[in-house]
């Protein structure tokens, strides 16, 4: 990964990572977010799909709309909020199972992104989006691509209690790669 890479990530991975405060999710989300040569993305669609559903996703994480507007803020941070037009859904279709994951594919074809990271490959039409060169990976698979080494952090994670004492030793991580 020389030059910088565009990485679209779906909904449901931003939502697992603001449900659990100490989840390895948000902490494959940090680490993607921190790694030098990356551009994130999501649909601006997203955001708002975020806020329409913001006091049920308080109410699962079992903390107030508050201290939720801050995790959003701090998780949605230095992310690119690309706006799709109906062209680009419309060609994004043919690369979906369920039509609410076109605003992902749409976001690839208009930036040039090569990666979805998603918890829900199925909904995708992953050999139809391989043969365009975007590829749809969990986000862990995404941080193995990137050379992080995925036990090591495991490993880590639970010796230090998740992900809030985790991320001080983040840069260590990055600079033995």
């Amino acid at each position: 990964m020389g030059k910088t890479e565009k990485v679209v990530i779906d909904t449901n991975v931003i939502i697992s990572s603001l449900l659990k405060k100490e989840g390895i999710t948000r902490l494959a989300l940090s680490l993607i977010k921190q790694k030098k040569g990356l551009e994130i993305l999501i649909p601006k669609e997203l955001y708002e799909e975020i806020e329409k559903h913001r006091f049920e996703i308080a109410r699962r994480a079992k903390i107030s709309t508050k201290i939720l507007s801050f995790f959003i803020a701090t998780i949605l941070k230095d992310i690119k909020k690309i706006d799709v037009r109906n062209s680009y859904i419309k060609k994004a279709l043919k690369y979906v199972k369920d039509e609410k994951d076109a605003p992902f594919v749409a976001v690839c074809l208009k930036t040039g992104a090569k990666f979805i990271l998603t918890f829900n490959r199925k909904d995708f039409e992953v050999s139809k989006l391989e043969k365009i060169g975007i590829k749809v990976m969990l986000p862990v698979e995404f941080l193995d691509y990137m050379g992080i080494d995925i036990g090591e952090i495991r490993t880590e994670f639970k010796k230090k209690g998740g992900v809030m004492r985790l991320l001080s030793r983040v840069s260590l991580l990055f600079k033995r790669k």
